[in-house]
This record gives structure tokens, sequence and C-alpha cells, in this order.
């Protein structure tokens, strides 16, 4: 290749340095100049003039002339053909250095690329998170958090089959002994039912609102009859005045343990607007879960009847619920009124087959002494658990669930006390002669 390149070298520096052909006619020099631009002679023909006969002579005559420049045209054509030759051969030689250092920066792009990946330099964003030691070890927590959270829900779970077990094994057992019963006429004395839930009341209790509303609205009455025997037996009259709270638990005769609370306190307002708003929070308007009242019931003005649901958070991932039936009724009298309450508590989830049978009596009575006027509100309230509480007391889920109705009758109470004192704040002036006491 070198060999080609160094003779068309010396080629053209020849043809060059060759001396102009004399005794050429300007004519015959623009033919040649023509050749050289179009490397061929049959141009001549197209463009010479046709000769006429004085001219063929004269062109005879000098033929012989004419062989030496002949020869030069001859070698000119070579020369030219030459020149295009080494030209295009340059131009292909251009073109593969061209072609050569086209795949070089290809090369070296992709030599780049991979050295880049190698280094980490141009990886992405999720592959810099999955090389880096922290994403394993955030990897690693958020795992063991969950881990922690399937390990609670399956205890939580694990605790509800076995209140359920527990559940369905003493409802069983109050089935069972409904089915050994007569079927015609049996009743069951009042004395048996106050103050204790048995096995036929809590079914009775259980089968549907209806019917728990309807036994309830026949114990309101019951319980009216029983107003006074009740007050004496909590002692109302030794308690002093604006006592707020006082928890009792009472085991008359060996039966069923319960809950007591009693309640004495003075309200500094006339005896019908404490009447009249005690009896607008009857129904316990603050509790809006769930909540449905019942319409079909005697003597509406004076009878209310309502459920709802109260929640509470036992951990971070365990939550129970109570569903509560209340049923109240006011009953008039010349010198007092009283009000009563009647609720069912019914667990839920872990809590079923944890209920309470309730019972509030409530007697309103003016009041007037040498240093206090106003109404007098006394209160005597009694839980009745099933069988079910008081055989499993040592139960953690079973203190739970008394931690949680003792945190509800808390809440009821300071609410009670607030809707009310808002009430006869709207309603009334208080009596300038009431001392109010701390």
């Amino acid at each position: 290749m070198a060999t080609d390149l160094e003779f068309l070298d010396q080629l053209t520096a020849f043809l060059d340095t060759e001396p102009i052909v004399r005794g050429l006619t300007p004519r015959k020099s623009q033919q040649i100049d023509d050749l050289q631009q179009h490397g061929s002679p049959s141009s001549w023909g197209a463009d010479s003039p046709p000769t006429s006969v004085n001219e063929s002579d004269s062109e005879s005559s000098s033929g012989v002339e004419e062989e030496a420049p002949t020869k030069r045209y001859k070698r000119r054509i070579d020369a030219a053909e030459l020149s295009r030759r080494r030209q295009r051969y340059r131009q292909r030689q251009k073109q593969a250095r061209e072609e050569l250092r086209r795949q070089e920066r290809e090369l070296s792009t992709q030599v780049q690329v991979i050295t880049e990946t190698r280094k980490g330099a141009k990886t992405t964003a999720r592959t810099d998170l999955v090389l880096a030691k922290s994403f394993w070890k955030r990897v690693a927590l958020h795992q063991r958090e969950q881990r922690h959270h399937v390990e609670a829900e399956k205890k939580r779970l694990a605790a509800i089959v076995n209140a359920q077990a527990k559940y369905i094994e003493s409802m069983g057992g109050v089935v069972r002994e409904f089915l050994t019963l007569p079927s015609c006429g049996y009743t069951i004395p009042r004395s048996v039912v106050y103050d204790k839930v048995d096995d036929r009341k809590w079914l009775r209790l259980k089968s549907s609102d209806t019917a728990l509303y309807e036994a309830y609205l026949q114990d309101l009455y019951d319980s009216h009859g029983r107003v006074d025997k009740v007050l004496n037996e909590c002692g109302i009259d030794s308690l002093p005045v604006n006592t707020i709270s006082s928890l009792h638990r009472h085991n008359p005769d060996g039966g069923v343990e319960y809950v007591q609370l009693v309640n004495k306190f003075l309200q500094p307002f006339s005896f019908e607007d404490t009447c009249s708003s005690l009896w607008k929070i009857a129904d316990l308007p603050y509790r809006h879960i769930d909540r449905e009242v019942f319409r079909d019931i005697p003597d509406s003005d004076n009878t209310v009847a309502v459920k709802f649901r109260v929640k509470k958070m036992l951990s971070k991932d365990c939550s129970v619920s109570i569903l509560k039936r209340v049923v109240a009724r006011r009953f008039g009298h010349e010198d007092r009124v009283v009000m009563i309450w009647k609720v069912f508590w019914e667990g839920e989830g872990i809590f079923s087959g944890m209920d309470i049978d309730e019972t509030a009596w409530v007697c309103i009575r003016p009041y007037c002494d040498d240093s206090h006027i106003g109404a007098m509100t006394e209160t005597c309230t009694r839980q009745v658990p099933v069988q079910y509480l008081t055989s499993r007391k040592k139960d953690p889920t079973v203190q739970a669930f008394w931690k949680m109705t003792q945190e509800v009758n808390e809440e009821d109470e300071r609410e009670i006390v607030r809707f009310l004192a808002k009430l006869l704040r709207n309603d009334c002036l208080p009596n300038p002669k009431v001392v109010l006491e701390e």
C-alpha cells in the first residue's frame, strides 16, 4: 500500500514538471483542457466543426506533425485516470479511518459504562438501597415488627377462641338445664330473680332486643316497688350530703356477689328543674357509637329504651367493646320522683360471655334546711354479673372486663354531672340561698 502511494506521488510530480508542448493552436489547446476536465476524447467530435475540402488537404500534409501531440494526450489521459483512482483510494482510506474512529468511540463508551457500573457510580436508587447496609437493617427491623404484630394477633385470636369455648360450654349447660324444665306453667319466684342473673334469665336477655326490652319493662315496675327497701339497705340516710360515690361489694346470703355504688348529693336548683334536667339525660345522649333508639314502648313520655356500644383499646393492637342496652322509666309521687334504670352489659369479642345485669334507683325529693335549699338526689346502683364472671375472677380477660366497666361508670358519672350542670345553667338560675360545697 505504501509503495503504490509513493508511485502515484512520483507520477504526479513527473506530470507536473513536464514542459508545455509548443506548436499547438489555441483550438487544440482548448481541446486538451477539455480532455483533462472530462477525461474522454469523445467530446472532440461534438465540439469541433466539420472540416472543409481545403482543410482536409492541409490536415493530410500535417499528419506527421500531429503524431507527437497525440502521444502526449494519451499520457495525460492515463495520468488523469490514475489521479481519479488515487482520489477514490484516498476517499476509501478516509472512510475506513472514520469508521475505525467511530468504533473506537463506541467501544470506549462501553468500557466506561462497564467500569462505572462495577464502581457503583451510575446505579439506580433502588440498587443503592439494596447495596446499603442501612437498608438491610431497616428490613430486619420491619420484619421483626411484623413478627411481633403477628404474634400479638395470634395471642388475641387464641384468647377469643378460649373465651368463646368457655362461653359455648356455659350456654350449653343453660340450654340443657332449660330443656329439663316442665314445659307448662313454670314461673320463677321474684325473690330468686332479684339481684341475681340465673341461667334462664340470662338466656332470655340474650335472645333478642325485643325480648330484653319486654323483660326489662316488667322489671322496672318490680324494681319501683323495692326502691325504699333498696335505699334502706344501702344506708342512704346515714351517708353525708354530697357523697359522690361509695363502692361496696355485697354478698347477701352467700349468693352471687354484686357491685353496689351509692351516691347522695344536693343540687342547688329547684326540685322541678332538677327532675326535668335529669330525665333529659336518662338515655345517655352523649353515647353515640352504634346508637339505636327503641320506639315501640308504652308511655314514651316517661319511658326510654336505647342501645349503643362502648369501645376501648386494651393494648396497641387489641380493641374491645361492650354492647349496652338501657331501659329507663320515670315514676312520679307527691313528695318525690323515682327514676329506675335497667342496663344489660354484653361483652363482645374476647369479652363474649361476660355480661352484667344492672339496676339503678334514683330518688329525687325537695330539700330545705337552715342553710340549704334545692333538690336531694339519692342513687343506688347494683351490678349483678353472670356466673361466668364470678367463677373466673383471676382470669386476666375477666379482670380486664371489670376494669373497663369501672372506667365506663366513671365516664358516665363525669358526663352526667357536666351535662346536668349545663342544662341547669341554661334553664334556670341557681337559688341564691344555696351554699355550694366543694
